[in-house]
């Protein structure tokens, strides 16, 4: 995975940034939306984009690089995904997390080597 950037003067641009846009009259706009660069193309297809995007990253890329990947495992990632989303902040047990997917501890392990491993696909 790359390293985001952050300017070691970050406070400072956001200071600014804020003094001048009043960023709490679009933050339900945010939460809705989300904050991926194609959310202002997609419009409200945006939750179908993000399935979309989802899908392709599970169904292709992962696949790509982990030729070993089955069609269960592939499942089990898409649950894992839905439980992190279902439950933030999360409370991180590896042994329930595990017992939820059905899945070995090394297996739940990997599973987000693996989607950390796609350089574009969620930022």
């Amino acid at each position: 995975m790359q390293n985001c950037w952050v300017s070691k003067e970050h406070v400072h641009y956001a200071m600014d940034a804020i003094s001048e846009i009043k960023v709490l009259k679009y933050f339900e706009k945010y939460l809705d939306a989300g904050y991926y660069p194609y959310c202002k193309t997609s419009g409200k297809d945006y939750p179908a984009r993000i399935g979309e995007v989802t899908q392709t990253v599970i169904n292709n890329d992962i696949a790509a690089v982990e030729e070993s990947i089955t069609y269960a495992t592939k499942q089990k990632i898409k649950k894992l995904l839905m439980v992190i989303a279902e439950n933030i902040p999360l409370k991180l047990n590896i042994r329930q997390l595990s017992a939820s997917l059905e899945s070995t501890r090394d297996q739940t392990l990997k599973m987000p080597y693996w989607l950390e491993k796609q350089p574009y696909a969620f930022y």
